[in-house]
């Protein structure tokens, strides 16, 4: 009997020790053989696992393997602890997750809550609608790991203290090629003791890279008396070091009070060596004050590099304070900040490169003068491609390869739209 008995503890013992783990019936959860999702139930048996996966020593890898739409309210509370020294990934394998999350008090209201530092989310589409209170995105409230190659077409919407982005809320690690088509809506108005960070793929970035991701979707913040911070790509950069936002696309309409920009709504301040470069914003963007086409620098940022960015969109201010082209605002003596190479098409844009005047670094051009292969000695051809029709009329802007040469389809059609100019009359002659 004491034999049996012993037989039992064991076998309830290893229960125990998997239970809420995921378990599923094809793949062993490593990288070369994933645990598939098929399902909401497999789905669900994920979200369950997460808080268990530190405390059992699981390093374990998922694949989507089927469109899913959830149930109201459902996300993944987390996707491994802080500082986690275990690898996890999430390939989304090209699928989409239909989201319905009406969440107005919450935090972190996207598919994934949290993803930690080793963690990986790649692959994946998301749709639907979220309604949250902050740290509200499509794919992760907040991101501490690499999102990757990931699509939102759902619409965000933010309700309380802000950071509200198409992929994440607010990321101290890396968002590399993803794109936004979905409507991202800061919609708390009186906004009185504190910034809201709205941003097209990320409202507030920390630290780390975000690099080729392309906003096509409609940026808007509707606090009207602290500062918005909204971007077509990035509400705002934060304080770090090696912070690096570059080969990223607007063409979408960013629309706020102040510290508003075609690419990031504003840069706050920097130890050393961060930089935004080979950017486009080719989508109108309208603020109240400090609006610019690229960005606006905070008074106190110092160490940051500008180069290498274009604007051919429409910018529209209800006041001249702190307005351009390229940045809305030069730093206080400078601060070490440098620009190089950007380029506006003056046509479009009324407003000079930056805070109103040209400054060296800054070229504006009309229309005719940026087509073709104008800029080409300027930008060069490791980064950038140029297409000269037959007349003048029929080229284009320069364009980023990371999108011109994309084997998607989708990225390179936006590539040509940012492209595509509007020729005013200017005497044009062919």
């Amino acid at each position: 009997m004491k034999k049996y008995l012993t037989l039992f503890a064991i076998i309830l013992a290893m229960q125990n020790a998997n239970a809420g783990v995921f378990d599923g019936t094809q793949g062993d959860g490593t990288e070369g053989d994933p645990y598939l999702i098929y399902n909401i139930t497999d789905l669900k048996e994920v979200a369950d696992s997460m808080p268990n996966l530190y405390s059992y020593n699981r390093d374990l890898h998922f694949k989507l393997m089927a469109d899913i739409t959830t149930p109201v309210d459902f996300r993944i509370e987390g996707f491994g602890p802080s500082n986690s020294i275990y690898n996890r990934t999430f390939d989304g394998n090209k699928y989409k997750i239909t989201l319905n999350l009406n969440m107005p008090q919450n935090a972190g209201v996207a598919l994934f809550k949290t993803v930690e530092s080793n963690a990986v989310v790649k692959n994946l589409s998301v749709d639907g609608e979220v309604i949250g209170n902050i740290y509200v995105a499509g794919i992760v409230g907040r991101s501490y790991g690499t999102i990757e190659n990931c699509i939102n077409y759902a619409n965000i919407t933010g309700l309380g203290n802000g950071r509200v982005g198409g992929i994440a809320g607010e990321k101290w690690g890396q968002i590399i090629a993803c794109n936004n088509y979905g409507t991202i809506i800061n919609s708390i108005v009186n906004a009185t003791t504190f910034s809201l960070y709205t941003g097209g793929i990320v409202g507030l970035s920390n630290n780390g890279v975000i690099s080729k991701c392309i906003n096509a979707g409609n940026v808007i913040c509707n606090n009207v008396i602290n500062d918005s911070n909204v971007g077509g790509i990035v509400g705002q950069m934060s304080g770090a070091t090696n912070h690096i936002l570059e080969y990223c696309l607007n063409i979408g309409c960013v629309t706020g009070s102040s510290f508003v920009g075609g690419i990031c709504g504003m840069y706050f301040y920097s130890n050393n060596s961060s930089i935004i470069t080979n950017c486009i914003n080719a989508g109108f963007v309208k603020g109240n004050k400090t609006v610019s086409g690229i960005t606006v620098l905070n008074a106190i940022a110092n160490g940051v590099a500008i180069s290498n960015c274009i604007n051919t969109g429409v910018i529209i201010a209800d006041t001249e304070t702190e307005v351009g082209a390229i940045l809305g605002r030069i730093p206080y003596n400078n601060n070490g900040a440098t620009i190089t190479n950007c380029h506006y098409d003056k046509q479009f844009c009324i407003y000079k490169g930056v805070n109103g005047q040209d400054v060296p670094g800054v070229s504006g051009h009309i229309t005719r003068n940026m087509v073709g292969r104008k800029l080409a000695s300027l930008l060069g051809d490791t980064d950038w491609t140029y297409v000269e029709g037959a007349t003048l009329i029929e080229s284009l802007y320069p364009q980023l390869k990371a999108f011109s040469e994309s084997p998607d389809e989708r990225k390179s059609d936006e590539s040509k739209v940012g492209a595509t100019p509007i020729f005013l009359y200017d005497g044009i002659k062919d």
